[in-house]
């Protein structure tokens, strides 16, 4: 009977363990195994394998390709814009590298003007980018309209290649 103590003593441990992660645990929680995902790593697929191991090898993850820009993703729904003084504006915040040969201005209105250059900034320079305006005016024809907010009153023209994810 002293040899099976050890036994006992971990199965309860082990239940006592479950009980109270149960009771303190979500009422929604799921009962099947979940992956975390770190938040500064990219998306990648997360496969879970519940019950008995397969017989078959693992397949690996394939490597995204090239990183896109948010305004390039279509898998997420793109929220609904907010309208500020006629503009079109989509919260987001993310970290970009200017890729335009020559660099990019930085203007006080999402519009070309002589007069609303405020600065500007040189390829490879790092931008914080905190939403986008949908609608502004287009600066090159058939690049569209998508100006990037990148501080108070501060927009830059974005068209496809302009300026890359970072992070």
């Amino acid at each position: 009977m002293s040899s099976n103590r050890p036994l006992v003593c971990l199965v309860t441990a082990l239940v006592i363990v479950t009980a109270v992660a149960c009771k303190s645990g979500d009422k929604t929680a799921q009962s099947t195994p979940v992956a975390a995902v770190a938040t500064s790593a990219p998306p990648r697929a997360i496969t879970a394998v519940v019950g008995p191991p397969a017989t078959a090898e693992p397949t690996a993850t394939p490597s995204p390709s090239a990183t896109p820009r948010p305004s390039d993703m279509p898998a997420t729904p793109t929220p609904m814009p907010r309208i500020i003084n006629g503009l079109q504006i989509i919260d987001e915040v993310w970290v970009g590298i200017v890729r335009e040969a020559g660099g990019l201005r930085i203007r006080s209105t999402p519009r070309v003007e002589a007069s609303n250059v405020v600065g500007s900034v040189p390829q490879n320079a790092q931008v914080n980018v905190s939403g986008r305006v949908l609608n502004g005016q287009e600066a090159e024809a058939g690049k569209g309209t998508v100006w990037l907010i990148v501080g108070p009153n501060q927009y830059i023209y974005s068209p496809p290649g302009y300026i890359e994810l970072m992070r």
